[in-house]
């Protein structure tokens, strides 16, 4: 009888400790936040941000025209934060050679006003 209460305690607290794990895994979404460092404006109405996060490595997003909720940022030094899909979308610059930037796209996104 000792050994299944034993046994009974050690699986809820596994899955107690699991239960926010499976939650934050079930949505679609990646949280981000940061100091803007650049913008590229690209062909198609999009903008690339490149932001340096609390981490170390910069991080590029794309802000599209469609994205519902929010405004690009205006200058580099802007702090930006919101949610992007975790699939890299293409941001084409201008010119005959245009440049390619990479990003995850914006799904809704603020800036600070400074």
């Amino acid at each position: 009888m000792h050994r299944i209460a034993i046994w009974c305690a050690g699986t809820l607290g596994a899955v107690a400790l699991a239960v926010p794990m499976l939650t934050f895994a079930q949505s679609p979404f990646i949280s981000f936040g940061g100091r803007v460092m650049s913008i590229n404006f690209c062909s198609h109405g999009a903008v690339n941000i490149i932001i340096l996060p609390a981490g170390f490595f910069p991080i590029s997003y794309v802000w599209q025209a469609g994205t519902p909720i929010g405004l690009p940022p205006t200058h580099p030094g802007q702090q930006v934060l919101g949610l992007a899909l975790p699939v890299p979308i293409p941001c084409v610059g201008f010119g005959s050679h245009p440049p390619i930037w990479w990003g995850l796209q914006v799904i809704y996104g603020g800036t600070s006003l400074i």
